[in-house]
């Protein structure tokens, strides 16, 4: 399968271009700083070994040299990281353009340069140019690896996973669709990558209220999850306390229990700190205040059961009001939480604390 996200160098020189330019020994150090720079996850770093390692590639092997571009790939990926994306879109744009005039515009080596410019080309709410990028990338990959290939899939659902991020959700799951559909045919709902292509597509009916249709995709990408391998863990507890959220929502709480009890067996919420619910529902604001444009909050105590369950509220303090009393307690009983676990068994917690806010937008 194609690398999608950083492309590797492959150096064949056997030596130092000559004694006034750099050598190769040069590069491979400058390439060992990148990779250190990308692993650490420091931006300006990142953007500076990258513009280093281009430099060198540029004077050492020529800039029509085909691996000259892919650095510069990298580099223009290095910047839209750190935030500056004009400088990035420039930068990956000639990219494309000597990837093309060096291998042809349908080459294979086009698509993960192109996919490096479909993310720099991210807007808010407008998804049109990352789309065209990505479109551009999937007609080279069905002409090369077929539109029924896991290329294909792996390419389609980045592109879905990318284009969520700016709020354009129409646009997304229409890329998120065909990665599922070909990766549950090709790799079945056990491989994680449907079961990212699941747990996103249930997001999407998750946040039009179309919970039954959440559940559904969410118990698939459970699977996928759910198979103990590390990197899973964050996601299989997301899928999880995404699954509480949804079965509430329609009224199945006993359904919700089952997978708080599941998070909170995995050890979260050892302790007092930052205990807070995976399921809550937000309060009716009293009429008088509302009337009145006056905000407040209320401090609640009470007790955990051993199913996640609130019980017992009390009022502990409250500003703005006596009105907002009444509905922070009707609001904290229908929250959720992952009940903690002693020796293997779910236990109650007593004087869990939270606040409800109640504020007025301006």
């Amino acid at each position: 399968m194609i690398q999608l996200r950083k492309l590797l160098i492959l150096l064949l020189l056997a030596g130092p271009a000559g004694a006034q330019g750099p050598s190769t020994a040069d590069f491979n150090a400058a390439w060992k700083d990148y990779q250190a720079a990308d692993t650490s996850g420091d931006a300006a770093a990142l953007v500076k070994t990258a513009e280093r390692v281009l430099e060198i590639a540029e004077t050492l092997f020529g800039p029509d040299d085909e691996r000259v571009p892919m650095l510069m790939s990298n580099y223009g990926s290095a910047l839209y990281q750190a935030g500056q994306q004009q400088d990035a879109l420039e930068v990956l744009e000639q990219s494309v353009e000597r990837t093309a005039a060096i291998h042809g515009k349908r080459s294979e080596q086009l698509i993960p340069i192109l996919m490096n410019y479909a993310d720099a080309r991210a807007r808010s709410f407008d998804a049109r140019p990352m789309a065209r990028t990505y479109d551009d990338a999937l007609r080279i990959a069905r002409d090369v690896y077929g539109e029924r290939s896991l290329d294909y899939a792996g390419i389609s659902l980045r592109a879905g996973l990318k284009i969520l991020a700016t709020n354009e959700p129409r646009v997304a799951t229409r890329y998120l669709r065909k990665a599922n559909d070909i990766l549950m045919d090709l790799v079945g709902p056990e491989d994680v990558r449907t079961a990212f292509a699941q747990l996103n597509l249930g997001k999407l009916e998750l946040s039009t209220r179309d919970y039954e249709d959440a559940i559904d995709y969410f118990q698939v990408a459970l699977e996928g999850f759910d198979n103990g391998a590390p990197d899973s863990l964050e996601y299989e507890l997301l899928t999880r306390t995404l699954l509480v959220q949804a079965f509430e929502s329609v009224g199945k709480s006993d359904e919700a229990t089952a997978h708080c009890l599941a998070i909170g067996a995995r050890g979260v919420n050892r302790t007092n700190q930052d205990y807070l619910p995976i399921y809550r529902t937000a309060p009716e604001y009293p009429r008088d205040r509302l009337v009145s444009k006056v905000n407040g909050h209320v401090d609640l105590a009470f007790t955990v059961d051993a199913n996640g369950f609130v019980q017992n509220p009390r009022v502990i303090a409250f500003e703005g009001g006596e009105s907002f009393q009444q509905a922070a307690l009707d609001a904290v009983v229908n929250f959720r939480y992952a009940p903690r676990f002693n020796e293997g068994e779910p236990v109650v917690t007593e004087n869990v604390t939270t606040r409800i806010s109640f504020r007025i937008e301006e």
